[in-house]
């Protein structure tokens, strides 16, 4: 039995001397911490959690000791396995800080240790060391004590693409080609297509179009988008624009710069800029517009899922698809009536909310009343104090990965019932 203590007195103290080592090994690399796009709310987030963690009850109760990141997890489906709020991966995770150069990024074949300390918890790098050295995983069930060695490397910038993604890249991806919000000034500043190679009026892959105006650093962006007009977003409950939504037309790369001539001068000798369709969705004309397509990799990884700020309250404008899509479903992009000036950042967690119908109470006769039977004024007031209001419903939860000005695009992570337009989303 003291053999049994010792030894898990020396673990521990194994463990505490990692973990210090650990930390010392993170304060060189944190000094150049605000190019990993830390904001100050999130760093005072992981210092109080690297404190404090989770409290044990906000653990699930078959939470593992160990768990091994394999391929095809997401940053949402590993925080589910430890909380019970998937969104409080921050508290118990703290932001990764004293462990990898990249505070926001884990990688396949990590493992993972839940350290308990008394009645708080937090999540770290480990690996699992078993009697021939050889790296194991420990499971909660086994009720063994496992013995772990923190690992205080940083990883190469290198290995970025190979970084769990915090949702899933199937559903996320198709929509980055093919959600354009705009405002109107990067609407009227974006390149226009003023031309098509040899006049064509239907326009395949491989194709050239010729544009004017806006300003295009091909050293910083060569792929394009190509949107329509865009028609203004309004909000369901003030009717306000909030913004600018377009239909996506197709993808083009950069070729060639071109020579702009003197602003409302005729100058003949001026050359457009030169792009090339690599894809089409729809047809590409003279007047499209472009503006350059998002980074992919930013909006996979480079966040994690937190809480909403508190009080946060808007509805969901619309489900992306246009009116072919009138209920959502899991996985499915919902566009939310608030953006990044209105507090929400990428990996906010939302909670959907079904607002309560009014509805007559059929229970109650008229006569259950003491009213004039002769008035009519009488039975229509008994007629409307029968009317009463159903509670809102939630029903589901969303996570924001892009957000504009007054817009925020967020796919739906858990939902027992159908999104609609119009839905209230808040804090969860």
């Amino acid at each position: 039995m003291k053999s049994d203590q010792l030894s898990k007195k020396l673990r521990l103290l194994v463990l505490a001397a990692a973990m210090t080592t650990s930390v010392a090994s993170f304060g060189q690399a944190a000094a150049g911490g605000d190019q990993w796009h830390i904001t100050a709310s999130q760093s005072a987030a992981a210092t109080l959690a690297a404190q404090n963690g989770v409290h044990v009850s906000e653990l699930r109760e078959d939470a593992p000791a160990t768990y091994q990141i394999k391929q095809g997890d997401t940053l949402w489906s590993i925080s589910g396995f430890f909380l019970k709020d998937p969104w409080k991966w921050p508290a118990l995770w703290g932001m990764n800080q004293s462990q990898i150069r990249n505070p926001n990024r884990i990688y396949p074949g990590q493992m993972l240790y839940l350290n308990r300390q008394g009645d708080r918890a937090t999540l770290q790098i480990a690996t699992a060391v078993g009697s021939s050295g050889n790296t194991r995983a420990n499971s909660a069930a086994s009720g063994a004590i496992p013995t772990v060695r923190l690992s205080p490397g940083v990883r190469s910038e290198a290995l970025d693409d190979n970084a769990v993604p915090v949702l899933p890249p199937e559903a996320v991806i198709p929509f980055l080609e093919h959600g354009v919000i705009v405002s109107r000034d990067e609407f009227e500043n974006s390149p226009r297509v003023v031309a098509t190679q040899e006049r064509r009026l239907i326009l395949t892959a491989g194709d050239k179009v010729y544009t004017r105006g806006g300003t295009i650093n091909p050293a910083e962006q060569k792929i394009y988008l190509a949107y329509t007009t865009p028609e203004a977003v309004r909000d369901p409950e003030t009717k306000d624009v909030l913004g600018f939504q377009a239909t996506y037309l197709g993808k083009l790369q950069y070729v060639r710069a071109g020579s702009e001539g003197r602003a409302g001068s005729y100058d003949p000798t001026e050359v457009p800029a030169t792009f090339v369709i690599t894809e089409t969705k729809q047809e590409i004309r003279v007047g499209d517009r472009l503006t350059p397509a998002s980074n992919q990799q930013e909006l996979l990884t480079d966040y994690v899922p937190s809480a909403a700020p508190a009080g946060m309250e808007g509805r969901v404008v619309s489900l992306y698809g246009g009116n072919a899509f009138r209920h959502g479903s899991l996985y499915q992009i919902v566009l939310l009536g608030r953006g990044h000036l209105d507090g929400l950042e990428r990996g906010n967690v939302v909670a959907l909310w079904r607002t309560g119908v009014e509805v007559r109470d059929r229970t109650m006769p008229e006569q259950q009343r003491f009213v004039t039977p002769w008035s009519e004024n009488d039975r229509l007031s008994q007629r409307q104090s029968n009317m009463m209001t159903l509670p809102d419903e939630r029903y589901g939860l969303a996570m924001v990965f892009k957000t504009y000005d007054h817009l925020s695009y967020a796919i739906i992570m858990q939902v027992t019932d159908s999104v609609e337009p119009g839905d209230k989303f808040t804090t969860p």
